[in-house]
């Protein structure tokens, strides 16, 4: 027997193994999740001693998101793990199935050979057997791949890094530096600016308090108190400057592009907020839709701007539109069939995501607003959506409640439906990640959550390498392909 006969003979057993255990094993989901050592039962409140009637009960505590019951844990009968059991049944045919052939008669193994010379349909017939022996570890092997690729899917996406848990992010940036407010040393509410570990606190207009809202070109917005009144700011290169007032009243600055151009709100005499823009040192109102109220959120490199603003008379029952203005002009985007929708981002290709009120204002739904159309991007069933941010790669990041308790979930959205992003982040323990705030172009995240003890913080999720299970997946490929390849010559 040839060297590269016996190194296949070796070799195919072995990586079929490997991937049937691999496949297996992942697909009865225990790297996903471990099996469980108790059952819980929630307690009324005021429950005796007697609740617990056997040495392996526990009695705990348990909080999610601040609501606190206490329960009684069952230890759970040690079982085989699904995972393990799978991959040793695996093992143990394909050893059978060696020592099988092993233990059969040299004659049997050579019958084809001695056959040539007399019979040919005999020879036709034996080796047609050892051919479709060859082919079933081949659709075997090709099972195995195809029973493995859902287990990629089932590896994480994201690493999660923790921001202190006094801290509400409100923004990313393209250098994955994270914005928003937090509580300094001597308690005072201040915008931070996280980047690799390190905060730094903003100074204020000369208020108490300030907040920041977004990033961009090496500047940071935000809001500050300045005496009795809120200002929009910005900061840039270790000093803060105001943004000033359209009609007297407060500003909010909340979106900015690389260019230094800000976007916001800003309240006139009547206490209505009007939408601004600043640029060059001069703040703009950019007008409404025909109503008496507007705000802007989002502004890309375009100086495209998103928000929303009452419509005019022919929409008399409805709330606020989502708009985008540009070139001068101010154009409703329109809603998902109810009365009611918001504009929050927009990215360089004018792709634009934000909220509406669905059909019968029954519930208010995230959006994708591209070529001209805006789409349902659907929900996790509960009343209430809504879509944050959009990168360049037209990937969207937002929150989405559940029909039970209403509680919401963070989501990301890349074509195929919302995904939650607790299912596919790594590290998060008790951690539940509530609500993703802001996505920059190299898919970096940033989240709020809280644990299930009721602590709360900002989470940055990073993007993962692609899963190793990828690559166990194709080392199997090349055999299958060299199975095949034998397989026509001999026939």
């Amino acid at each position: 027997m040839s060297l590269r006969r016996r190194c296949a003979t070796l070799l195919l057993p072995l990586s079929l193994s490997l991937s049937l255990s691999l496949s297996l094993s992942l697909f009865a989901g225990a790297p996903v999740r471990a099996d469980p050592l108790y059952t819980i039962d929630f307690l009324p409140a005021g429950f005796a001693s007697s609740a617990i009637d056997d040495a392996d009960q526990i009695l705990g505590r348990a909080c999610r998101l601040g609501t606190c019951a206490d329960v009684r844990l069952g230890l759970v009968p040690a079982v085989p793990e699904p995972a393990g059991l799978a991959s040793l049944c695996a093992g143990l045919g394909l050893l059978a199935w060696r020592a099988r052939r092993r233990r059969m008669p040299p004659l049997a193994r050579s019958r084809a050979t001695l056959s040539v010379a007399t019979r040919s349909g005999a020879t036709r017939s034996v080796v047609t057997r050892s051919v479709v022996t060859r082919s079933f570890m081949t659709r075997a092997l090709g099972v195995a791949l195809a029973l493995a690729a859902p287990a990629v899917l089932a590896e994480p996406l994201y690493s999660a890094t923790f921001l202190p848990l006094s801290f509400t992010a409100y923004g990313i940036g393209s250098d994955g530096s994270v914005v928003g407010g937090g509580t300094n040393a001597d308690g005072q509410s201040r915008a931070f600016v996280w980047r690799d570990g390190a905060t730094t606190f903003l100074p204020t207009l000369g208020g108490p308090s300030a907040y920041a809202t977004g990033t961009a070109g090496g500047a940071v917005i935000g809001a500050s108190l300045s005496g009795d009144f809120t200002r929009g700011f910005i900061y840039r290169d270790g000093g803060i400057q105001s943004v000033g007032t359209l009609y007297g009243g407060d500003s909010i600055a909340y979106g900015i592009n690389a260019s230094g151009q800000v976007v916001g709100d800003s309240t006139d005499t009547s206490g209505n907020n009007r939408a601004f823009l600043y640029s060059g040192g001069t703040l703009t109102d950019i007008g409404t839709l025909g109503g008496a109220d507007a705000g802007a959120r989002g502004i890309n490199s375009a100086g495209m701007i998103v928000g929303g603003s009452q419509p005019g008379a022919e929409f008399p029952d409805d709330g606020a539109h989502a708009f985008l203005y540009r070139d001068g002009a101010m154009h409703d985007l329109g809603t998902l069939g109810g009365g009611s929708s918001w504009a929050y981002a927009v990215n360089d290709a004018g792709q634009v995501v934000g909220n509406s009120l669905v059909a019968g204002n029954a519930a208010w739904h995230p959006f994708l607003y591209s070529d001209g159309k805006m789409t349902d991007l659907g929900s996790f069933g509960g009343v209430y959506s809504e879509a944050h941010a959009i990168n360049a790669a037209g990937v969207v990041v937002g929150y989405s409640s559940f029909a039970e308790f209403g509680l919401s979930h963070a989501f990301v959205y890349a074509d195929a439906g919302l995904t939650d992003l607790n299912s596919v982040t790594d590290g998060l323990g008790i951690f539940v990640l509530t609500d993703a705030v802001g996505i920059n172009d190299a898919g970096q995240i940033v989240a709020n959550g809280c644990t299930t003890f009721g602590g709360c913080g900002p989470v940055v999720l990073t993007p993962l390498p692609e899963p190793a299970a990828a690559l166990l997946l194709l080392a199997g490929i090349p055999v299958l392909a060299w199975r095949r390849r034998r397989l026509r010559r001999q026939n």
